[in-house]
Order: C-alpha cells, then sequence, then structure tokens
C-alpha cells in the first residue's frame, strides 16, 4: 500500500516520543475491528494469511550462511559474503527490489493459491 497503516495518527512529538494529544484521540480515533466500515473507530483489520520462509525467498539456508562466518548483506560490497546466488544484492536498486518482491509474491501465490498475492491499495476514504 502506499500509505503505512497505523493507529498512530497525527500525533504531538515531546522530548523525542511520539504523544496522542487527547484531541488527536478523539478525531482520529482509529482501530481494529472485524469489517473496517470507515467510522473514526473502526478503519482497518489484519489478519495472517500466511507466510513464506526468509531460506525459501533466499533459495539457500541463511543460518549456514551465517554459521559458516558469511553475511546476508554487507553494506561495503553492496551484497552477501558466502552465498551462492547473492539475493540481496542491489539492495537499494530499484529493479533488484522489483525482481525480490516478485519473487515473494511468485512464492506467496504458489504456497497459497486460494488467496490473492497482490492486493490493491485500499481506498483512502478517511474524509468521508
Amino acid at each position: 500500500p502506499s500509505m503505512p497503516f497505523s493507529d498512530d495518527a497525527p500525533q504531538v512529538i515531546h522530548l523525542g516520543e511520539h504523544k496522542k494529544t487527547i484531541s488527536c484521540m478523539r478525531d482520529w480515533a482509529g482501530g481494529s475491528c472485524p469489517e473496517p466500515d470507515g467510522t473514526p473507530d473502526c478503519t482497518w483489520h489484519i489478519e495472517p494469511a500466511g507466510y513464506v520462509m526468509l531460506n525459501e525467498l533466499m533459495g539457500e539456508d541463511a543460518t549456514e550462511i551465517l554459521n559458516s562466518g558469511g553475511h546476508l548483506y554487507d553494506e561495503a560490497l553492496d551484497g552477501g559474503v558466502g552465498t551462492s546466488n547473492n539475493f540481496w544484492k542491489g539492495k537499494k536498486s530499484t529493479k533488484a527490489c522489483k525482481q525480490r518482491m516478485d519473487k515473494l509474491l511468485q512464492l506467496f501465490a504458489k504456497k497459497f493459491p486460494d488467496f490473492d498475492a497482490s492486493l490493491p491499495d485500499p481506498t483512502c476514504d478517511f474524509w468521508r
């Protein structure tokens, strides 16, 4: 989604901490509920749909790499050390990130064919 989901809507920052004001909590209550209807206290719902393990995504055993002295990602090298496929190479590359995301969606779709692996951005209708 384009917008992060949070119960921490507009806030007042005090001494480096995020604190909700009374008026903020009243005006922007937000909240999880079984079937979101857009009312101030019923704005989102989340439930587990499944998971893809890191080893599945990378195509190698992360624990083995780490136990053998390797690293999944080294910032100076912009890639892994001791890995065979260097899954994390190009950490900030738009193309590489899209490839990783596409692989995750493909694995999820394969493991959980009854779920839609890619959901559209939710309707942003907070003003109604």
